[in-house]
């Protein structure tokens, strides 16, 4: 039985396929089989612990072992030890199967809370935003989904949805983690180390108490990465402390860290929560970090507690579902005369719009830019490449150029956007526009926008800049936090970039009272919010966006057409999710990728997957040592490293990339990211690996259109994928797309590549030793600047011979003086001195 427990600690995943072929060649199994029914017949033969052990090692072996008829005795063997355990133990044997499944461990753990969908009244005001004790030991919690079609009862019932839902989306991971802690140290296992959806610290040890605040000084060990770019301890992030297994606990939020230091020892400042709890000074405490920020949801939550029936922002749209929108209060009591590319009009005059040429647009976008301007609520969708961020800026310079700079308003335009990166990208747009720009929090990596920056906005003279700017940018976490500042500015208009990516809540949290024209700009067909509980995203809709709770209302969306980013061979696969979508012809007419045969392709192979015990993420070693290979080769080719970006629809597979990345001082310009983390962003060449590949045709998320429509949607020029197209076309979206890949004769096992200079050598390339013999066997000879010809092996980087591979025939050259010395040719303009 220990042969088990000995092939599972085996390191790589082929090794253990090895091993397992032989055990099964050997019969052991069937050996197995047949003699475990007369031995366990005898008492004391086996110990229970050891059976125990045995049917949790059979259960890791099964989840790796590939041949079907080791599967199939392996099972019965399980099915056999099963009943004996349960019979012969007051432990459910679920629970020991949990130890070493993480899946089924937050499935008895989601299991053991009960959600109770209950129509409001409920009494929502009542609720602490901050969790308490029995948020984690409940077995019952109401909720309510978020309304898909109509509207709801009133403010009240809104809120009481939107609140329940927030809150419950921090404690729900919580409460599965903290849980599934107490049921493995019920079990008396040491492999409870690990404490699902939080990070755990043993031994942190409360050292200080600082009176006038009332926070803490925790000393732990870790050896984390908790560096200045590290998300663990960020400020306002959530803890949980306790000293007997969870039984007894205190929430409290992260003050600050010290993160100057390298050594293990961390020092945190914390802020207990609630009713002051008893803390023992200089004992130590078993402490746990949410995976979830707790800081966005905070702050919505105070927001969503401030509003009533008569100061609830957009009501009439986003509280009772009205799909007709009105036109902008100021634009009712002002002028509507807009002045649009030296073309002077009534905007509320449809016979007097310009036509697309006078407004530089095409179709789509004229509609998208007129409804902006003219409707108080506005949902515009924007496709990969469409120019999502341009239509938005066309439209707020229009709104300055009309409204601020001929002081019709005063009061600022806010943008706000999910991330830093997109909201720097908007605001650096609009400095072109005006210099009036105020960007509020710390995140900026923006040299243009500087200057811009806001520090303390409590001081007298932020107070003034601010109500002389025209826009103030801020992301959703930031809107939130300082929702009291909004309150003061009273912006009449907010534009939302990424509106599709952001919880419903967090949106309505950027909105005050002062509201008079709300712009979603986004796709929802694209990343939908990232929510922490799954239940939640499925059971209650809460991972759908106020922009597609819109659409899929009936009201009207705007949808541009035109994509200017992807040649079309790359544009195709986007057919099956956008059929109308159009090439630009600014797309049609680019080069070819140097040195392969297809702008495209996808590499089909059927290695199988990696899963780390405890892990629930995925790797695929042949797709990083092939892609990482290819990169290589593409840079030989004369493209930069960063012309070239690596994606992953994993974590673990994100790790591996970096390994070899960090290990390789030649490959470190590369960009290698998760797909998740890559929206809205382009590179000329994406190498797209899909990870997913094995027996059972599981492909995760694989199979979520809006992940794949991201994730084929990235690249300009050129995109190579591998994966395993045997499980994947199992999905309906991939069926699409690998019938488009077949017409285009961009489907199969091996990527042809071939010499840019001699255009008849070729090879092919399926794993990563054949870029071994990648190299064109014909000598260069190139008549070279010096009259001589190239003697070195074909090359495409150095056409021009003046660096790697110059000249370096020897020659003679005669000095000044008359003494002559042997040179390389590429020396000989050289100076020399005479040696005599």
């Amino acid at each position: 039985m220990n042969i088990f427990s000995k092939v599972k600690l085996l390191q790589l995943t082929q090794i253990k396929s090895t091993a397992l072929d032989m055990i099964y060649n050997s019969k052991y199994l069937e050996h197995l089989n047949d003699s475990l029914i007369d031995v366990t017949k005898l008492e004391d033969l086996i110990s229970e612990i050891k059976l125990q052990e045995f049917f949790i090692n059979c259960k890791s072996i099964l989840e790796i072992i590939a041949n079907p008829k080791s599967k199939e005795l392996l099972n019965e063997i399980i099915q056999f030890i099963q009943p004996i355990l349960i019979e012969s133990s007051s432990t459910d044997i679920q629970e020991l199967v949990l130890i070493n499944n993480d899946s089924k461990t937050e499935q008895i753990v989601k299991n053991a809370v009960h959600y109770d969908v209950k129509r409001w009244p409920q009494c929502y005001k009542s609720l602490s935003i901050y969790p308490v004790i029995t948020d984690i030991t409940a077995k019952k919690v109401i909720l309510s989904p978020n309304i898909m079609e109509g509207g709801y009862d009133n403010i009240e019932h809104y809120i009481d949805v939107q609140f329940r839902l927030l809150r419950e989306d921090i404690l729900a991971p919580m409460r599965e983690g903290i849980q599934s802690y107490k049921i493995m140290s019920k079990l008396n296992q040491k492999c409870a180390i690990k404490m699902p959806n939080m990070r755990i610290y043993f031994e942190a040890k409360i050292t200080k108490k600082y009176t006038e605040k009332e926070t803490f000084l925790v000393n732990f060990f870790t050896k984390d990465d908790c560096s200045i770019n590290s998300k663990k301890f960020m400020f306002e992030s959530l803890l949980v402390f306790s000293d007997d297994n969870f039984n007894s606990m205190f929430f409290a939020t992260v003050i600050k860290m010290n993160r100057q230091t390298s050594l293990p020892i961390k020092t945190i400042v914390i802020q207990p929560l609630g009713n002051k709890p008893s803390i023992k000074l200089n004992s130590t405490y078993t402490m746990a970090e949410s995976d979830a920020y707790f800081l966005p949801y905070m702050y919505s939550m105070e927001v969503l507690k401030t509003f009533d029936h008569y100061n609830f922002p957009m009501k009439s749209y986003i509280v009772y579902g009205k799909t007709i929108s009105k036109v902008p209060a100021y634009l009712k009591y002002s002028s509507k005369i807009y002045n649009i590319n030296g073309s002077q009009f009534d905007i509320l005059n449809d016979k007097l719009w310009p036509d697309n040429n006078v407004l530089g647009l095409d179709c789509a976008q004229r509609m998208a830019f007129k409804a902006a301007l003219t409707e108080e609520f506005t949902v515009i969708q924007g496709p990969p490449g469409t120019g999502k961020t341009y239509i938005g800026l066309r439209i707020a310079k229009s709104i300055i150029e009309n409204m601020y700079e001929t002081n019709i308003l005063r009061k600022p335009i806010v943008v706000v956007c999910y991330t830093n990166h997109a909201l720097d990208q908007f605001l650096e747009g609009l400095i072109n526009i005006t210099k009036k720009i105020t960007r509020i929090g710390g995140g900026c990596k923006s040299a243009v926008l500087k200057s811009h920056v806001l520090g303390n906005i409590n001081s007298p003279t932020a107070k003034l800049h601010l109500n002389n700017s025209y826009v103030v940018g801020l992301t959703t976490t930031g809107a939130a936090m300082r929702h009291s500042l909004l309150l003061e500015l009273g912006p009449p208009i907010v534009i939302v970039e990424e509106a599709a990516e952001v919880l419903e809540s967090h949106v309505v949290a950027s909105l005050t009272e002062s509201c008079q024209h709300l712009i979603l700009i986004g796709d929802h067909q694209q990343l939908r919010p990232r929510n922490a509980s799954y239940t939640l995203a499925k059971r209650f809709n809460f991972d759908v966006s106020l922009f597609e709770r819109m659409v899929k209302n009936g009201f009207p969306c705007y949808t541009l057409a035109t994509q200017h980013r992807m040649r079309p061979e790359i544009s195709a696969l986007m057919k099956p999710i956008y059929p109308f979508l159009m090439d630009h012809k600014s797309v049609k007419h680019r080069s070819d990728i140097g040195g392969v045969t297809k702008n495209i392709y996808f590499i089909h192979h059927t290695v199988n997957e990696e899963k780390e015990i405890g892990s629930n993420s995925h790797k695929n070693i042949h797709e990083v040592k092939f892609f990482m290979e290819f990169a290589r080769y593409l840079t030989s080719q004369g493209y930069r490293q960063n012309q070239i970006t690596i994606l992953v629809t994993y974590r673990d597979q994100l790790l591996e990339f970096q390994k070899i990345q960090e290990a390789s001082p030649f490959l470190e310009d590369f960009r290698i990211e998760c797909v998740d983390g890559y929206q809205g962003e382009e590179n000329d060449i994406v190498l797209l690996s899909l990870v997913r590949s094995n027996i059972d045709n599981k492909i995760g998320f694989l199979h979520i259109q809006n992940r794949v429509c991201v994730a084929l949607s990235r690249a300009r020029d050129g995109l190579y994928i591998m994966g395993n197209m045997d499980n994947l076309i199992h999905s309906s979206i991939w069926k699409k797309i690998s019938q488009t890949l077949v017409d285009q004769r961009a489907l199969g096992n091996k990527l042809t590549l071939h010499c840019q200079i001699h255009k008849d050598w070729i090879n092919t390339v399926c794993n990563s030793s054949d870029f071994a013999k990648v190299r064109c066997s014909k000598v260069c000879n190139v008549k070279m600047d010096c009259g001589h010809q190239c003697p070195h092996f074909c090359h495409y980087c150095d056409q021009s011979h003046k660096n790697l591979y110059c000249c370096k025939k020897d020659i003679t050259k005669i000095l000044p003086c008359g003494f002559k010395i042997k040179i390389q040719c590429w020396m000989r303009f050289l100076t020399f001195e005479c040696p005599l």
